[in-house]
């Protein structure tokens, strides 16, 4: 988990570098359309290119760029700590298992740790998905949404 989450971060970090950095009609940002094996971008599903790779396709203004990039910004020292607290119990269930001293009362409460690591990091993307679609306009929401679709997006 500990490769998953790095790349997880870098992703989000060159998405916002990206969006920060992107004149309205640019190309994507590399990685997001065509993820690496394994990686997938920030609210996205494998082979589809997630909200963050969509957004450059629904002309944002420089000012919209920059109120992105900020939302982004201010999410990453956040993400970075539950995909440090996944990571870790995911190592700690892992050395459990390898220890010869496995403990199913112990593996459980790893288990829980990742569980509740995930849940918070959906809540996070869920919360800064909902800022960035609240930053654009009714007729951007309504591209996006007609994006989504296109590309057989889940919602």
């Amino acid at each position: 988990m500990n490769f998953f989450s790095q790349r997880i971060l870098r992703q989000l970090l060159v998405s916002s570098l990206c969006l920060a950095a992107l004149p309205a009609a640019a190309a994507p940002c590399p990685g997001m359309m065509n993820p690496e094996p394994g990686m997938m971008a920030h609210g996205s599903v494998r082979g589809h290119p997630g909200l963050f790779g969509l957004l450059h396709r629904v002309d944002l203004s420089d000012a919209q760029k920059d109120t992105i990039f900020a939302i982004l910004h201010e999410q990453a020292p956040t993400l970075r700590d539950a995909m440090k607290a996944m990571r870790n119990a995911n190592r700690a269930l892992k050395d459990l298992a390898l220890s010869g001293k496995y403990d199913e009362t112990r593996a459980a409460a790893l288990a829980d740790d990742i569980a509740a690591a995930h849940r918070r990091m959906a809540l996070l993307h869920a919360a800064t998905d909902a800022r960035v679609v609240a930053v654009l306009t009714p007729s951007q929401r309504d591209r996006l949404k007609d994006l989504q679709t296109r590309h057989d997006m889940p919602h």
